[in-house]
């Protein structure tokens, strides 16, 4: 079977990474919100919106 040099490209970056955090997750989470914070930009939150109730279809009622 032929090896995927894509995946395993990928896979040698996921690792290297992985090593570069201490081999834990935690690690990584903290080495990845260094990176963030050291990149200088700020991270756009977008949070969910709830629909109003007049757009919410309701069971048995014919929509409009």
């Amino acid at each position: 079977m032929t090896r995927d040099q894509i995946v395993d490209e990928v896979r040698a970056a996921r690792a290297a990474l992985l090593q570069a955090a201490g081999g834990t997750l935690d690690g990584l989470l903290d080495l990845l919100a260094r990176e963030e914070a050291a990149a200088g930009r700020t991270a756009v939150v977008l949070t969910p919106k709830r629909p109003d109730d007049h757009d919410v279809p309701r069971i048995g009622q014919p929509s409009s």
